[in-house]
């Protein structure tokens, strides 16, 4: 049975274009693809990233959000080696985090967890930047990388929209300073970094629908229905030259309605 579905899942990957020895990015929810024959709960992150992986091939680069929120959320110190991804973020973020030898880049709020061929260019040699100048996120789209929905949909998952603002400058988000430490093997490499962020106040309700919706009528984007979800995939760089000409169009693209900015008030009308 489990060789069944690791050949169902292959079959998947393959229909959808997911490229061998390639650079991805893999936004997961396992609780949509359903449980595995003479598996615990606890056994499914392992099986299905060796399913992954074995489709992948060994010249492949693995990445996985690692973000820490309890950075911003509670003040802590964000450790590159020893702060565990949150738990939002699914099982298999936290079943690479404990399991594998990986590289992290250095943004707390935006941090990526990857391993393989290229993982060290994309991790390691990032800096405190969100979605600036030499983040990891820049980093994945110059490699033209894929990212996967791998059982989570797009609209409750994908991270990538806000490196699209970042590029095209919304009106509705600004840039922030933490004063709160960055470490690495308990030894502190920054005191401060700065996290690309919404305003607060001003009903801005971010809703993915619509670009999930306009992707799956593109054919940049490929998507197949697998249990109770979905298994999608675009290239990073394909989804970003989509969101900034929608966004050229509409900055609010992203939104479910136009923020009620007031007067006064940040930003200053």
């Amino acid at each position: 049975m489990k060789s069944n579905l690791n050949k169902k899942i292959h079959d998947c990957l393959n229909k959808i274009g997911l490229k061998k020895n390639s650079t991805v990015l893999i936004h997961s929810g396992l609780n949509y693809l359903g449980t595995v024959p003479n598996l615990k709960i606890n056994q499914l992150p392992e099986f299905y990233f060796n399913s992954l992986k074995s489709y992948l091939g060994k010249n492949s680069t693995f990445v996985f959000p690692g973000f820490f929120y309890d950075y911003s959320r509670k003040k802590k110190s964000f450790d590159l080696d020893l702060s565990p991804p949150s738990k939002s973020l699914g099982s298999l973020p936290s079943y690479i985090f404990k399991n594998k030898k990986f590289f992290r880049s250095k943004h707390p709020l935006t941090s990526l967890i990857s391993f393989g061929k290229k993982a060290r260019q994309i991790c390691h040699q990032s800096n405190f930047n969100d979605f600036g100048f030499n983040s990891a996120w820049s980093k994945l789209v110059e490699l033209v990388a894929q990212i996967l929905f791998f059982g989570v949909p797009l609209r409750e998952s994908n991270t990538f929209i806000h490196f699209i603002e970042f590029n095209f400058g919304v009106p509705h988000m600004y840039t922030k300073k933490f004063n709160v430490s960055v470490k690495k093997n308990k030894k502190i490499i920054s005191r401060n970094i700065y996290a690309y962020l919404r305003y607060l106040n001003f009903d801005i309700d971010v809703n993915q629908n619509k670009l999930e919706k306009d992707l799956k009528k593109s054919k940049i984007f490929k998507s197949i229905k697998f249990h109770d979800g979905e298994i999608s995939t675009i290239k990073l760089k394909d989804m970003l030259n989509f969101g900034l000409e929608k966004l050229s169009k509409n900055p609010y693209y992203f939104l479910n309605n136009k923020p009620k900015f007031k007067k006064n008030k940040a930003p200053l009308l």
